[in-house]
């Protein structure tokens, strides 16, 4: 589950006004809790990046880069390509993107069929 946690009202604020204009724009429903920030913890290794794992060959790709575990949970690369399997973006965005993300021309097709099946 996705989760965004506020410091304060105001940003509080702006990440609800955010979401309500990205919902009117984009007729979809964001399914992301917004709480304040207390104390976090880490969800377990094994409940990261839950969409890639359903693409195992990106994921073995990835993991070449990455054989650490911690290491693939935070890059940076890794969490956009799990949010563009899981839905999050658009194939423009993807486009954008995608040539950094370190992939093979062959995953980053994968991960281009995928969004645009949806």
């Amino acid at each position: 589950m996705s989760i965004i946690f506020s410091h304060d009202d105001l940003q509080e604020s702006e990440i609800l006004r955010s979401i309500e204009k990205w919902e009117k724009e984009n007729s979809k429903k964001i399914q992301t809790l917004v709480t304040p920030f207390k104390v976090f913890y880490m969800a377990e290794n094994y409940h990261q990046k839950y969409s890639l794992k359903m693409h195992s060959a990106i994921l073995e790709e990835f993991k070449k880069y990455y054989p650490d575990d911690n290491d693939l949970i935070n890059s940076t690369a890794v969490a956009r390509v799990n949010g563009f399997l899981a839905g999050w973006g658009a194939f423009p965005q993807l486009e954008e993107i995608g040539p950094l993300l370190g992939l093979t021309e062959e995953s980053l097709e994968k991960v281009k069929k995928a969004v645009q099946i949806r």
